[in-house]
């Protein structure tokens, strides 16, 4: 993250904080969405093999899938591990604006 910032600082020092920290985390998000989308439709599969599949489960899916979990909007527990990478992506989009706005205070080196 320290690398993207500072080379992102030394291009333009011009630009939007609001518009760059959005199209910073949906590049990240965008970097993971094939993954989380082949692993919901997996677990969707395995579901239904197992245990039988309610409106309810594919319409919170949704939310799983998009990453919304962090943000107070339930899940179906269909991935279970989609908790981390929203409340990764919940951090970065608070903290790179800061870093972004107060860079020497959080580099050292």
């Amino acid at each position: 993250m320290r690398g993207g910032v500072e080379k992102k600082s030394s291009k333009n020092k011009d630009q939007n904080i609001g518009k760059e920290t959005g199209l910073f985390i949906f590049r990240k998000y965008k970097g993971l969405f094939p993954y989380l989308l082949v692993s919901m439709i997996l677990g969707l599969i395995v579901r239904l093999i197992k245990h039988k599949i309610t409106i309810r489960l594919v319409l919170f899916s949704v939310f799983e899938l998009l990453g919304l979990n962090m943000v107070g909007f339930g899940g179906s527990g269909i991935i279970d591990q989609i908790w981390y990478i929203s409340a990764m992506l919940l951090c970065m989009a608070l903290i790179y604006p800061q870093i972004r706005k107060l860079k020497d205070n959080y580099f050292c080196f």
